[in-house]
């Protein structure tokens, strides 16, 4: 049994036929100090689908098997300000339900007109207890402040700003569990695998799914993806004139080597009936991101989460999306590159396990 780690995810509360990925400008509450309001703002750099009430960011965690008794958060945000001069920023927590926690975060010097992205990690939730509801829904207060020094002791502007959480009780009786995919069968439970590539690479040789040993979160097997990128070494023959006086000449060959790359996902198609919510909870573990960095978790082919920051390669990390009601959802999970350059395959793989489609 491996270890996994906690990931907080973001949840879009309707997922509509359309989606983008964007910056989010969250509404900003008040208590602001000073003669006018705050000219600096404040972004949530996640991902919102075009019909999300985008006044503030909201996450959604199952906390089921996971391996600490807290979650840390890790939010991204990125600040802009619009200030006639330069400040020091902090962020820290303003308010939250009994179980969270706060450190204070010193972002550092922002200029005028400049901006600046960071990740707020110094969140912490204390694993809550069972929920026979399903979902608990808390809602926590964070402040942006603006000191005039490095001490961060005289004090500019604040705003604050409200940050909304949904956990979910996989064991709660309220779910009722419509696909449980753990592959002990030995078989891909209807998975597949989609992807592409760029330079020399082989099309039909970009990917394919199996069942493994190698890693598991339930005994004995969970889904590999193999991403694989081939190249074949070209020799390219060139007319040289051996002797410049004459009419000699020969045939030379020079290997000329080429370069392939390749993204891959995990693939499924779930249909979802007239439900009030549904979400898809998996884990996965991957030796490298970049492609789940670019292109995240896709549904009939439209973006619908990117994560904040990037997922530590090589451990378990469990993962909850909403799916569409009253319709059938095409499910990609974008998640690993490969590059080759010279003769020879490249391999890199990923490994998805325990899938659980839950709705009530």
């Amino acid at each position: 049994m491996k270890f996994r780690q906690f990931f907080a995810v973001y949840l879009a509360i309707v997922i509509g036929s359309s989606a983008v990925i964007t910056v989010i400008a969250p509404k900003l509450e008040g208590n602001h100090d000073g003669a006018s309001p705050p000219r600096f703002s404040i972004r949530w750099m996640s991902l919102s689908p075009t019909d999300h009430n985008n006044s503030h960011p909201e996450y959604t965690i199952a906390f089921d098997n996971l391996t600490d008794n807290q979650l840390k958060i890790r939010t991204a945000f990125q600040i802009k300000n619009q200030e006639p001069r330069g400040y020091y920023f902090l962020i820290d927590g303003h308010s939250a339900p009994a179980g969270w926690t706060f450190a204070p975060h010193q972002i550092g010097y922002i200029s005028n007109d400049e901006t600046k992205t960071f990740v707020y990690e110094n969140i912490t939730r204390t694993l809550p207890s069972p929920i026979p509801q399903g979902r608990l829904t808390e809602t926590i207060t964070i402040v942006i402040k603006t000191f005039y020094n490095d001490s961060y002791t005289g004090l500019y502007k604040k705003n604050n700003l409200d940050v909304t959480f949904n956990f979910l009780d996989l064991t709660s009786a309220a779910w009722t569990i419509l696909y449980h995919d753990n592959f002990d069968d030995g078989t891909t439970n209807n998975w597949e695998s989609t992807g592409e590539g760029g330079g020399d690479w082989n099309s039909s040789n970009a990917g394919s799914v199996s069942t493994s040993a190698d890693y598991y979160t339930s005994f004995q097997y969970s889904l590999r993806l193999d991403a694989s990128a081939m190249c074949v070494g070209v020799r390219n023959w060139e007319f040289d004139i051996v002797y410049p006086d004459s009419d000699a000449h020969s045939w030379v060959g020079h290997w000329v080597y080429p370069t392939a790359w390749v993204r891959a996902a995990f693939r499924k198609t779930f249909a979802v009936g007239d439900v009030a919510e549904a979400y898809l909870l998996f884990s996965i573990k991957s030796e490298n991101y970049e492609a789940f960095n670019q292109y995240g978790i896709k549904i009939n082919g439209t973006t619908v989460f990117m994560s904040d920051v990037t997922p530590q390669a090589d451990y378990w990390h469990q993962f909850a999306i909403p799916l569409s009601r009253n319709s059938v959802n095409t499910v990609d999970i974008w998640v690993q590159k490969a590059e080759r350059i010279g003769t020879g395959t490249t391999d890199k793989y990923a490994y998805l396990d325990d899938v659980y489609l839950i709705t009530k």
